[in-house]
C-alpha cells in the first residue's frame, strides 16, 4: 500500500523505513528453524533492496536502523521535521517553553510535566503495569519508587507518571502531593483530613471516627472499600514523597510511625485510593521491620528506579533546550557544545549535578540565546557548577554571617533515624530558625540563592530545607559542619524526640526532664545551644528547669556554688596541715 501510495503520488513523496536492529539470537533453536529464520531475512533485505534503494545515489536512503525505542523516537522527529520543511518550508523557532527550561537541584513540578525527559517510556511501562485488566475502570495499582539520592525519584512521579495518569479531562484520577515532614510529626491525621477533603461524602461516617481515635481495625478499612466502591467519585492518588522522611524525622514518634504504616496499609488495599511512595534505596530494609509494611509492598508494584542510558541523558540535554528554542554553540572541529556536555555527563550520572549546570548555562547564555563553551567553562562544567556556585555565596557572607550559618545548619541537618553514621536534610518551621535579624539576613541570602528552599507545614507556618541532599556531600562548607558538630546533632536529635513526646502528651509534667543529672545535662545544652533550639524545644527544656526549681536557683549556679565551697573546704583542710 505504502508503495502504491508512493508510485500514484502526484509530488513526490517520502517513505521512510524503520527496521529495530536486533542482535539477540533465538535459544534452543533447531537447526532447521535457525535456517528458516535466516531464510526470512533474506528475503526482507532483498525487499528493503528493491523497493527501498535509490538507484541514483544508490543508497538505503529510506531504510533507517535504530536501537532503543528512544533511539527511534529522536530519529524519526529529525527525519519528519526535515520532511515538513521540505514541504513547507523554514517557519522560524517555535518556542515551547518561556523562561529557564531546566531545573536546577530543584525537582520537576507537576506543571514542568512539558520539559521533563529521560523517563517516558519508563512513564508508559509503569502506566501499564499499576492500570491492570484485572481492575474496574478506575482501579489502579499502588507504586513504591526506590532510587539512590539524586536518581530522580521526585521527579519522575510528579513530572512523569501523575501527568500522564491524570492531567486530561477524561482521566479518572485526582491526586495529592505530600510528605512526612509538612505534618510536623502529625502525618496520621493529616492523610486523614486528605480523605475526607477529597470524599466528602465520608465526612461524618461512624468508621472515619475511629480512625480520628486511631482505631485502625480491618473493619473500618472494610467499610471505607465498600463505601467507595458504592459512590461515583474519582480514584485518588496520594503521593507520599521523600517516604524515608516518616523514619528519619525527629518529630514523628515510633507511635505516630505504627499508626501511619497502619492506615497506609488500609489504603493501599481500598478500591479507588493508591498511594504512591517514593524513598530512597538504603531506607528500603524497614520494609522488613514492620509487618504492615510488607504487606504494603505485596498490594503494590516496586519500582527500582534505572540508571539512566547515555540516550536518555542527552533527552534531558538537548530537548529542554529545543523547547524553550536555545542552540549550541558549534566549535571550530564542528562538534556542538551538547556532545561535549553529554560527554560530561554520562561520566558523572549525577542527575542534580548536570541540571543545575544546565541551570546556569542558561542564566549565562549570550543575547541570541546561545549556550557557550566559554559560559560551560566558567561556571566549572557539569562537576564545578554547583560547588562554585556554593562557595561563591559563601564567600560573599561576613564573619558574623558565616557564625549564624552555624546556628541556621542546626535546623536544616540531622542524623538519619535508620544509620548513626548518616546524616540527612530535614525541614524546620522558619520562625523558629530566625533567632535575630542576622539570622534572618543569612536565611533571605540563601534563599535568593537558591540553596534554602521554602514551604508550608500542614498548619500553614512557613518551612525551610536544603534544597537537595547533594550538598550534604559535596560541599564542603555543610561536611565540615557536621563533621564538627556530631555530638550536637546527636544531642539535639535526642532532645527533640522528648520534646515531641511531651507535646504529644498534651504537655504533661511527669513527660519532663527528671533528675538532678539530667537536668544539669539539659541546663548546660540549654546555655550553649539556645539559639540552635526549637521553640518547642526550649520550651520545653525550660519547663523542666522551672519544675525542679525548688530553691529558684539554677541548677548550674547550685552545681558551681557546691564545688567552691568543696574547694575552698580542701583548702583550709591543707592550710591547717601546714
Amino acid at each position: 500500500l505504502m508503495m502504491k501510495l508512493h508510485k500514484e503520488c502526484g509530488h513526490p513523496s517520502r517513505i521512510l523505513t524503520y527496521v529495530k536492529k536486533d542482535e539477540a539470537y533465538p535459544k534452543d533453536c533447531k537447526w532447521d528453524e535457525l535456517r528458516e529464520l535466516l531464510r526470512q531475512k533474506e528475503g526482507l533485505d532483498t525487499f528493503l533492496k528493491e523497493y527501498f534503494r535509490d538507484e541514483e545515489t544508490n543508497s538505503n536512503y529510506a531504510y533507517l536502523p535504530f536501537g532503543k525505542k528512544i533511539s527511534f523516537e529522536q530519529v524519526f522527529r529529525t527525519h519528519l521535521t526535515n520532511a515538513i520543511k521540505d514541504y513547507i518550508g523554514e517557519v522560524g523557532d517555535l518556542k515551547e517553553w518561556e523562561g529557564n527550561p531546566y531545573v536546577g537541584l530543584k525537582s520537576f513540578e507537576y506543571d514542568q510535566a512539558s520539559i521533563f525527559f529521560g523517563r517516558r517510556h519508563l512513564v508508559y511501562e509503569t502506566a501499564s503495569r499499576l492500570i491492570s485488566l484485572d481492575n474496574n475502570d478506575s482501579g489502579i495499582k499502588s507504586l513504591i519508587v526506590l532510587g539512590e539520592s539524586g536518581s530522580g525519584k521526585s521527579s519522575f512521579v510528579k513530572a512523569g507518571l501523575l501527568p500522564f495518569l491524570c492531567n486530561t479531562k477524561q482521566s479518572a484520577y485526582d491526586y495529592v502531593i505530600v510528605n512526612p515532614s509538612m505534618y510536623g510529626g502529625h502525618m496520621y491525621n493529616g492523610l486523614l483530613e486528605i480523605i475526607e477533603s477529597n470524599f466528602g461524602f465520608l465526612a461524618n461516617h461512624p468508621f472515619l471516627q475511629e480512625l480520628h481515635k486511631g482505631i485502625t481495625s480491618e473493619t473500618n478499612f472494610n467499610y471505607l472499600s465498600y463505601e467507595l466502591q458504592n459512590k461515583d467519585a474519582k480514584s485518588l492518588i496520594i503521593y507520599i514523597d521523600q517516604f524515608e522522611e516518616l523514619f528519619s524525622d525527629n518529630l514523628i514518634t515510633e507511635e505516630e510511625r505504627k499508626k501511619v504504616i497502619l492506615l497506609l496499609r488500609g489504603l493501599v488495599s481500598s478500591d479507588k485510593i493508591a498511594v504512591f511512595m517514593s524513598m530512597r534505596s538504603d531506607f528500603y530494609n524497614r520494609f522488613s521491620l514492620y509487618e504492615e509494611m510488607t504487606q504494603i509492598k505485596e498490594n503494590s508494584e516496586v519500582l527500582d528506579l534505572p540508571v539512566m542510558g547515555a540516550s536518555e541523558i542527552a533527552e534531558i540535554i538537548e530537548e529542554p533546550a529545543r523547547k524553550a528554542c536555545l542552540r549550541w554553540e558549534v566549535d571550530a572541529k564542528g562538534v556542538s557544545l551538547n556532545r561535549y556536555v553529554l560527554k560530561d555527563a554520562v561520566a558523572i550520572k549525577g542527575l542534580p549535578l548536570i541540571e543545575f549546570a544546565l541551570s546556569e548555562l542558561y542564566e549565562t547564555r549570550n543575547e541570541k540565546d546561545v549556550l557557550t563553551r566559554e559560559a560551560y567553562d566558567k561556571i566549572g562544567g557539569l562537576k564545578g557548577a554547583v560547588i562554585n556556585y556554593a562557595d561563591k555565596c559563601y564567600a560573599s557572607f561576613t564573619e558574623e554571617e558565616k557564625n549564624a550559618l552555624n546556628d541556621i545548619l542546626s535546623f536544616v541537618i540531622t542524623e538519619s533515624a535508620s544509620n548513626k553514621e548518616t546524616y540527612v536534610r530535614k525541614t524546620s518551621v522558619r520562625a523558629d530558625m530566625e533567632k535575630s535579624p542576622l539570622h534572618k539576613a543569612v536565611i533571605d541570602k540563601l534563599l535568593d540563592a537558591r540553596l534554602f528552599v521554602t514551604g508550608k507545614d500542614s498548619l500553614g507556618r512557613p518551612t525551610i530545607t536544603i534544597i537537595h541532599e547533594i550538598l550534604l556531600k559535596s560541599w564542603s562548607v555543610i561536611a565540615e559542619w557536621i563533621e564538627r558538630e556530631k555530638e550536637f546533632i546527636w544531642t539535639n536529635r535526642h532532645y527533640e524526640q522528648l520534646a515531641q513526646h511531651w507535646t504529644n502528651a498534651n504537655k504533661k509534667k511527669t513527660e519532663l526532664i527528671q533528675g538532678r543529672s539530667s537536668l544539669l545535662e539539659a541546663e548546660y545544652f540549654h546555655y550553649k545551644y539556645h539559639d540552635r533550639a526549637s521553640i518547642v524545644l526550649l520550651d520545653y527544656l525550660e519547663q523542666s528547669f522551672i519544675k525542679q526549681r525548688k530553691t529558684g536557683l539554677p541548677w548550674l549556679v547550685v552545681a558551681a556554688v557546691f564545688m567552691s565551697l568543696t574547694t575552698l573546704i580542701f583548702i583550709l583542710i591543707k592550710a591547717s596541715k601546714y
